[in-house]
């Protein structure tokens, strides 16, 4: 009898410390019950955080299996509904914040803002405010101008708002507009407008009318006919729409994810003679407006009205540096547009420095790049991608492998931009063609600093010693956290930044930046729709169907057509001999060191690579050759990358084919002549001979860059069968328990940690 208490304590003792760290399932529905594991790609913030856990383990310290099955069993109460279940559709997660366990318990996080609706004012009458031009009348207004080109001219009044989808270039003829956070005052230069649904609609709204005077009418005023002249008199604001044929709507053949963004809604009436364009004129609830929030819009008044009451030489001899800063998906990128946008009204040049791996603004992801910015930017990333003044490739989407790397070459740029574009005044200038005299600020080129949002952990140190090493004269931090709600109220007006407007760092005495804080952007129904990955993957698809511009020292001028009528697999390539075109073959990456010389050739065939130039004597070895590397591919097993400060990267290319002899040199089956790579790229060939290194990294080709899109497009359904059966290709997500990736919860208390 003694045995068997002993048999039956024991067993209660095991069973209580069971039941002290896990619950028994429900034999029911055993699978739901599962805590130990969590969706790898849901936000962490979603979790449950340890305090429930500690919940759920204290209410459970007590409760003994019913193992007898006697009336002094306790039931064991029903555990609250899980926040996920595996049937659940899959959340993507950024890899910089996937082993962060500082996510482990994270308060709840605030409601997101109420995105706006598209809902324009202005009503368009044909005869009225609406007036197709012909060429002739075209011509009058531009001396450079193709043939047969026509245009639409709109009259505004004052507060007045018009919205169209697609791409279109925009001349303000009389008056002023605000669009984008930037006013584009009366000028005969055309501004480029990207409008696709994926993004905010960029909305016009028209300003007062400039005072009238004869010494402010335009000459070319007076050539055009009763109808037409009399709308300068009668409208505040005149607009000149004229199509923009660029290319840029063929990306959705390349890249199904975002196929028809360019077009609007078939029930839209054409009102306007553009094929490239059209007016919203009824309101869109699955469209969102470009809305500026009321603490975006007091920054930036702030810095206006410093600027308004401030010497015009003591702006031109004191720096403008702004840092923008917060978590990702808050606006940090779209902030950082606007900002340009209102500093081109007030300086000539704008130099921009790129911090964001993963959501680069010209260039293709996994990169660190300096541009110089003249004009405002209208559209998103992927639709202005252009040749840096200086760039740097880390070759990931994230600094986590690389982080001295990374800041090594944010370094190296902010030291370019001191040295060569500050205070520069010789820098070459882009055409300005309609503008005759430039009253902008021409001595002095301020910087805007657009960092990762990548905020906790790692990133945050990073973060920090790229501030430290900007030394900003103002910061505009997003905070959307709960911790900050309570620190600002967005429902108060904004607060100014001190009695009179300040200038900043080493002005007036101030000796501190000015802070300010955002709220965040809300997102629309269809922007929502694209993640980070989608974002990534169209700006690169976009980078290798741009035509770049071909002049060598070029930095202001973007790509203004894409060239998409070929897939990537048909182009004619450049065919390079390895050890003859390149010094370097560089392998950067966490897996880079395990790469043998025999396996280059296999590791370089379908890969993304940076084309990069040092400086004569600047890479190890003789000219930067190895000594014992494979014989005709000069690669050296764990070299280091490029010194930021002894090169630069001057593009992206695409190694569509390596030779099989250089894949595996007992190949008979090629000729003397086969030891080549046929590359792509959409680097000018006058810039090519310079890059005498090649850098691979982790950026990959996307999956979209590997396929034919011609099959798709081919009414023949044999061909549109083998298009959309690619092998090892599943286009849907996976379905099933276990058919995506998941990772164990480290927050779970272990019992030598009780």
């Amino acid at each position: 009898m003694s045995t068997k208490r002993k048999k039956s304590k024991r067993k209660s003792r095991l069973s209580e410390s069971r039941t002290r760290y896990f619950q028994q399932a429900d034999p029911a529905d055993g699978v739901v019950q599962q805590d130990d594991v969590i969706v790898v790609d849901a936000p962490l913030e979603d979790a449950e955080t340890d305090d429930s856990d500690d919940e759920d383990m204290r209410s459970l310290g007590g409760i003994q299996d019913d193992v007898s099955g006697g009336e002094d069993s306790v039931e064991t109460p029903p555990r609250p509904k899980r926040a996920w279940s595996p049937s659940q559709p899959i959340q993507e997660i950024s890899d910089d914040e996937e082993n962060d366990e500082s996510l482990a318990s994270v308060p709840p996080q605030p409601p997101q803002p109420k995105w706006h609706t598209l809902n324009c004012s202005f009503i368009p009458k044909y005869g009225e405010n609406i007036i197709n031009l012909a060429t002739s009348d075209v011509a009058q207004l531009k001396a450079k101008h193709a043939d047969n080109e026509t245009g639409t001219i709109l009259a505004m009044s004052k507060g007045e708002t018009v919205a169209l989808v697609g791409t279109y270039r925009l001349t303000v003829l009389q008056g002023s507009i605000f669009l984008n956070g930037a006013e584009l005052s009366e000028s005969l230069i055309e501004h480029h407008i990207f409008a696709p649904r994926c993004s905010p609609i960029p909305v016009l709204t028209a300003l007062a009318k400039p005072v009238a005077g004869p010494s402010t009418t335009p000459s070319w005023r007076t050539k055009f006919s009763a109808p037409i002249g009399s709308l300068f008199d009668t409208a505040d604001v005149v607009l000149l729409l004229q199509e923009l044929h660029t290319g840029v709507e063929g990306l959705g053949k390349v890249c199904r994810t975002f196929d028809g963004v360019f077009s609007a809604s078939s029930d839209e009436d054409q009102l306007l003679r553009l094929d490239t364009a059209q007016m919203i004129s009824t309101p869109a609830s699955n469209l969102q407006p470009f809305h500026l929030p009321a603490s975006w819009n007091d920054a930036l008044l702030s810095h206006d009205q410093t600027c308004e009451n401030s010497d015009r030489e003591l702006l031109a001899s004191q720096p403008f540096i702004a840092i923008i800063k917060g978590p990702r998906r808050t606006g940090k990128s779209t902030f950082a547009r606007t900002l340009l946008n209102r500093l081109t009204r007030t300086y000539r040049r704008v130099a921009f420095l790129e911090c964001d791996l993963g959501q680069t603004e010209f260039t293709p992801p996994g990169m660190v790049a300096l541009h110089l910015i003249e004009q405002p930017i209208f559209g998103p990333p992927f639709c202005h991608p252009r040749s840096p003044l200086r760039a740097h490739f880390i070759g990931a989407t994230s600094p986590r492998t690389s982080p001295s790397h990374y800041t090594n070459a944010i370094q190296s740029l902010l030291q370019t931009y001191r040295l060569e574009a500050q205070y520069s005044e010789s820098l070459e200038s882009s055409d300005r063609s309609g503008e005759s005299e430039d009253l902008r600020i021409d001595g002095l080129v301020p910087l805007v600093v657009n960092t990762m949002g990548w905020v906790k952990g790692l990133g945050a140190d990073l973060n920090r010693q790229i501030e430290d090493m900007v030394e900003p004269t103002h910061i505009f931090a997003m905070r959307p956290d709960a911790a900050s709600d309570r620190e600002f109220d967005f429902s108060r007006p904004f607060p100014p930044p001190g009695p009179e407007p300040q200038l900043g760092f080493g002005m007036n005495g101030n000796t501190s930046p000015v802070t300010f804080d955002l709220e965040p952007i809300a997102s629309g129904p269809l922007s929502a729709k694209f993640t980070a990955a989608d974002w990534r993957t169209i700006s690169l698809m976009s980078y290798f169907h741009s035509r770049l511009p071909s002049k060598k020292h070029s930095p202001y001028q973007p790509s203004t057509t894409w060239n998409s009528t070929l897939p990537l697999l048909a182009r004619s390539p450049f065919v390079v001999t390895p050890n003859v075109a390149f010094d370097s073959v560089v392998l950067v990456g966490p897996w880079a060191d395990d790469v043998v010389p025999s396996e280059i050739g296999r590791v370089l065939n379908g890969a993304v690579v940076a084309l990069v130039q040092c400086e004569s004597g600047s890479m190890d070895g003789s000219n930067g050759r190895p000594k014992d590397g494979w014989p005709c591919i000069p690669y050296d097993q764990g070299s280091a990358p490029p010194d930021p400060q002894t090169s630069s990267c001057i593009g992206l290319a695409l190694i569509r084919a390596v030779s099989p002899s250089l894949v595996s040199p007992d190949d008979s089956t090629t000729s003397g002549n086969a030891h080549v790579l046929h590359i792509v790229t959409p680097v000018p060939t006058s810039m090519l001979a310079t890059a005498r290194c090649m850098v691979k990294g982790e950026v990959e080709l996307p999956i979209w860059g590997m396929l034919d899109w011609r099959e798709f497009e081919n009414g023949k359904a044999k061909d549109k069968e083998r298009a959309e059966n690619v092998p090892f290709l599943q286009w849907s997500r996976g379905e099933g328990v276990g058919a995506d990736r998941r990772r164990v919860r480290r927050n779970l208390m272990r019992k030598a940690q009780m």
